[in-house]
């Protein structure tokens, strides 16, 4: 008993020190190259581990001793005694754009879940991760085009770019009411930085150099903390299937916004003006999602039909 307490130790001291490394790396990552991401907080990531996203989505009334289900918090109460859970999701993209005159790919491999998993008790399990929420990626480029600008100004060419996106930290616990009804609830800390970047380039037609006429540099800040709740019941087992409830309910609110934004005007080689502005953008939320899973679990195989009906509210 005393070397596996010491094993067990090691391996959670292991697993707790790998957990910053790994949130830096995940932070610091881009997990899309889209320019549908110019738009409010990026393009919305699929939530949940990486077996829920591979069947389409559902998850609710999964739970497992040896997978992390973090789309139920009640299913944190599956772990065992003397077991620590580390997870890992990854996920690839492929991005194929093309419009009349130009064309380009991307492709994107990045994390999509790092959690850890604790017992607590018996029936009683504790759970951190972080996933990406949101994703901004994007870099876009416009010449004008029109012969009276060339004649008058010069050719006057646009880059509009940005990066970032909004993480969310989880911190929950999950816990075995009885051996058929399971509860639990789920901490959500919502937090990114996402920078946009405008360029208005003027090159005379006549003479050299170049004239900046635009600059512009948004440094948007988004934070936030909201709640999950989750249900899983067992309505029947025989032999190694078993038919369980999922329902999960997530609050919804408004997302904490600010935004600081500076602005150069004016000829690259003479005098440049600035103005600097900060202040609130316009709000940004997050939707309260209610949702109510019916899944058959086939545990030999890891099989899983499911009924699900969800409800979205402002």
């Amino acid at each position: 008993m005393r070397i596996e307490n010491r094993v067990y130790k090691a391996v959670l001291s292991f697993l707790l020190s790998c957990l910053p490394l790994a949130v830096s790396a995940q932070s610091s990552s881009i997990n899309t190259f889209s320019p549908y991401s110019y738009y409010g907080i990026g393009d919305i990531m699929a939530q949940g581990p990486s077996f829920s996203r591979a069947m389409g989505g559902v998850g609710l009334g999964f739970r497992s001793p040896i997978a992390i289900n973090s789309l139920n918090p009640a299913s944190y109460s599956a772990i065992n005694r003397q077991t620590a859970l580390f997870q890992v999701g990854l996920y690839g993209q492929n991005y194929y754009l093309r419009s009349q005159d130009t064309k380009s790919s991307y492709n994107t491999f990045n994390v999509s879940e790092i959690a850890l998993q604790l017992p607590i008790a018996e029936g009683l399990g504790f759970t951190v991760g972080i996933s990406p929420f949101s994703s901004v990626g994007y870099r876009i480029t416009q010449s004008e085009e029109g012969s009276d600008v060339w004649e008058e100004i010069g050719y006057v060419h646009y880059l509009y770019s940005g990066s970032g996106g909004i993480n969310s930290y989880r911190a929950g616990l999950g816990y075995a009411v009885t051996d058929w009804l399971s509860l639990g609830a789920e901490m959500i800390y919502y937090q990114g930085n996402i920078t946009r970047n405008f360029q208005q380039t003027v090159v005379p037609v006549t003479g050299s150099g170049y004239y900046l006429g635009m600059s512009s540099d948004n440094q948007e800040h988004v934070s936030r903390v909201f709640a999950d709740f989750g249900l899983q019941a067992r309505l029947w087992k025989k032999n190694n299937r078993t038919l369980n409830l999922g329902i999960s309910y997530s609050m919804g609110g408004r997302l904490n916004s600010r935004v600081s934004e500076v602005v150069m005007h004016g000829p690259y080689f003479s005098a440049v003006g600035y103005d600097k502005w900060t202040g609130s953008t316009v709000p940004i939320s997050v939707f309260r999602i209610s949702s109510g899973e019916v899944s058959i679990i086939r545990r030999r195989s890891s099989a899983q039909a499911s009924i699900t009906v969800t409800a979205v509210g402002a």
